[in-house]
């Protein structure tokens, strides 16, 4: 590699590795394993025999792998402050695989053979001393029953040794207290060539899933017939004489959401009016979606295919007004929100040829057809200084609520429904200053839930296993919230801590009301059984460490339990509240050029375990591994460049790790390593 000098603040390194595998010998040849392959038949429950079609004497050996490299230094500062930004990108192999490249010459099927009795071998001997021998040249090599067999590991002609790009952009500071440095740096790896792993011995699959994956199963294990409610394997009969897996957690041959969402708005804006109307925020919204929903399963001796389509559209005005009042700041206005949704599902049935026997149109969707839902409220709220020192503020809110579901299934019966609701809730809020740095605050708050259009005519596929239905009974809940917290605004230094309690009145929640014919799924109803409360803490802080430095971070918990109607049973207990939060925090460190166009900002978020799972969680396998939500860090980075006083350029990066993780009970993961550019334009 060599180091060129592009000017006095600008240094650039190139070069390259050249690394080459050596294995001059070969491993001992299997002449079995390299047969050709005698394909097994599914439908005949038929094993697959012969060998596998492979040369297992194939290496790597003369192999070679170059490595470029590229690295920059880029000084940035000032004689007062020594800044640079630095960075490269490169291919690197990492520690050779030595054992993937032994294996095969342990592991050639030919050297060893493994034999036994008892279980899937023959039966043991009975008789003294059985197949034991104290003499190690004595070793039983095959007896009656006990057919040989041993591992053959094969190496692909296209195997290559690991190797990963790396990427990497770092800014370093020099701090003003005794010669500190501060920097930040991001590092970004991609895999280059990878090693994976087939099981040989698995057969050929037999079947595609929906998520593109090999499935196995015999003929039986396809068929829903062939498992029962709870998930076991059913043998017996002449239906499912064949039915050999390891498990099969959802009887569904394809189970696929698409969503689309569409989002506008309109605002406008005014301020320092120097009328009635201090300032004024004016803003008309719209959103669209759609939704599809496609379930393929057997129904023997067809397959029954189920299409389902929601779509929303909601129109939405939003009126923010502000006035002075004496010393009291006033804040004001009106919201309303319209939703309209049209919701349907059609059954196809099809035969074993693939022709078409029906099709068929439910009375409604997942959500009751034809339906809309107004949602109107008004408020105020006042800040009232009671001394230099102490300061009130009381609001209120009245909302009104009602639904209009044009076409809705009662029980096989199409019906329609209307239903409003409507209250006031109130907050006040006191803060107190102990000092110009140091205040302490705390309120009470109440808030209002009414029944939306899914409470009140859902009719789904909620969670594994369960089929939610809605209910035209249920009414709105009810929440107050107590907070009491502290907040110091200093020079270099930042902090804010609270703590808070939430009461729950009439939770709209899940009851089992029965079963599905045939598939086992539990019905589920909404009701208001439900109280419960939830209890948490936060904690904000902000280090401006110096004039272009600054550090931040939060942190967060909370816990909460609710009556719950565990599946199968009437009865309430309390249980976690579903999709608790886990212990959360996240630490950022910015740094802005020192005439202020360019900054950069690195950010790591974490989220700890969480297995405070209630009953439904633990059975909804499809949001919540068995075992919780394990752990993740990602870290992501943002910048932006001012090029000037009306335009600035906008950079992020987020999940730079390419992490593989899952928000809690979101049952999906995360996107991998993404990249946004934007801009914001200012006239």
């Amino acid at each position: 590699q060599d180091t060129l000098r592009v000017n006095k603040d600008l240094n650039v390194t190139l070069g390259g590795r050249l690394d080459t595998l050596d294995l001059p010998d070969k491993p001992k040849a299997n002449l079995a394993a390299a047969a050709p392959m005698v394909a097994g038949d599914p439908a005949t429950n038929k094993r697959q025999s012969g060998g596998f079609g492979l040369d297992n004497t194939q290496t790597p050996d003369g192999q070679n792998l170059f490595q470029p490299r590229f690295g920059f230094n880029w000084n940035v500062g000032s004689p007062e402050r020594k800044a640079q930004v630095r960075g490269g990108a490169g291919l690197f192999q990492g520690a050779a695989a030595t054992v993937w490249l032994s294996n095969p010459y342990s592991n050639t099927g030919v050297a060893t053979r493994l034999v036994g009795c008892g279980g899937s071998f023959a039966a043991c001997p009975t008789s003294d001393p059985g197949i034991f021998s104290p003499d190690p040249a004595k070793q039983p090599t095959s007896f009656a029953g006990s057919a040989p067999a041993a591992n053959v590991d094969f190496l692909s002609k296209d195997l290559a040794q690991p190797a990963v790009w790396k990427f990497n952009l770092a800014v370093d500071s020099e701090l003003p207290w005794g010669g500190l440095v501060a920097g930040a740096e991001a590092l970004v790896t991609k895999n280059h060539s990878g090693i994976t792993f087939r099981h040989l011995n698995l057969g050929a699959p037999t079947r595609k899933g929906s998520d593109g994956r090999d499935l196995f199963y015999t003929a039986s294990g396809y068929k829903t017939d062939c498992w029962s409610s709870g998930g076991s394997l059913v043998t017996g009969g002449t239906a499912c004489p064949d039915n050999r897996t390891r498990a099969l957690s959802n009887p569904d041959l394809a189970r696929i959401y698409d969503q689309e969402r569409n989002l506008s708005y309109a605002r406008v804006a005014g301020e320092e009016l120097g009328g009635a109307v201090d300032a004024y925020t004016l803003t008309f919204s719209y959103q669209h979606s759609d939704e599809h929903f496609n379930r393929t399963r057997t129904v023997t001796p067809n397959t029954s295919v189920q299409l389902d389509r929601t779509t929303v559209d909601t129109l939405g005005a939003v009126l923010n007004l502000e006035s002075q009042v004496d010393d009291a700041t006033i804040a004001y206005g009106v919201d309303y929100y319209r939703d309209e949704v049209d919701s349907n599902t059609n059954t196809l049935l099809f035969d074993p040829s693939n022709v078409l026997i029906s099709n068929t149109a439910a009375i409604q969707g997942p959500l009751g057809d034809d339906a809309t839902y107004d949602l109107l409220g008004v408020y105020a709220q006042g800040r009232l200084p009671a001394s230099d020192d102490l300061e009130f503020t009381l609001g209120g809110r009245y909302t009104y609520a009602a639904a209009d579901i044009g076409r809705l299934n009662d029980g096989g019966t199409p019906i329609s429904a209307e239903k409003d609701w409507d209250e006031a809730t109130f907050n006040l809020r006191a803060s107190y200053r102990l000092d110009p740095e140091w205040s302490l605050y705390g309120g009470a708050s109440q808030a209002f839930r009414a029944p939306n259009i899914d409470d009140l005519s859902s009719l789904k596929s909620s969670r594994t296993g369960v089929i939610s239905t809605g209910s035209l009974d249920v009414e709105p809940e009810h929440f107050v919230t107590y907070e009491v917290g502290t907040r110091h605004v200093g020079k270099d230094v930042g902090l804010q801590a609270a703590v808070y309690y939430t009461d729950i009145q009439d939770l709209i929640t899940s009851r089992p009301i029965g079963t599905v014919p045939g598939t086992g799924e539990v019905i589920t109803t909404t009701t208001n059984g439900s109280n419960g409360w939830l209890a948490g803490g936060e904690l904000e802080s902000s280090w401006q460490m110096d004039r272009d430095w600054l550090a931040s971070g939060f942190v967060a918990y909370v816990d909460g339990e609710a009556d719950t109607y565990p599946t199968g049973s009437l009865t309430s207990v309390s249980e976690p509240i579903s999709r608790l939060m886990p212990f959360t925090g996240s630490l950022a460190l910015r740094w802005t050029q020192p005439q202020g166009r360019f900054w950069v900002e690195t950010r790591g978020i974490g989220a700890a375990h969480e297995g405070r799972l209630n009953t439904a969680d633990r059975a909804d396998t499809s949001r919540f591994p068995p075992a919780g939500t394990p752990r993740y860090f990602v870290m992501m980075i943002n910048a932006g460049y001012k090029a000037s006083d009306n335009v600035e350029f906008l950079l992020t990066l987020e999940n730079v790790t390419d992490t593989s993780y899952r928000i809690h009970g979101s049952g999906v993961n995360q996107p991998g390593f993404n990249a946004i550019l934007g801009g914001r334009l200012v006239w």
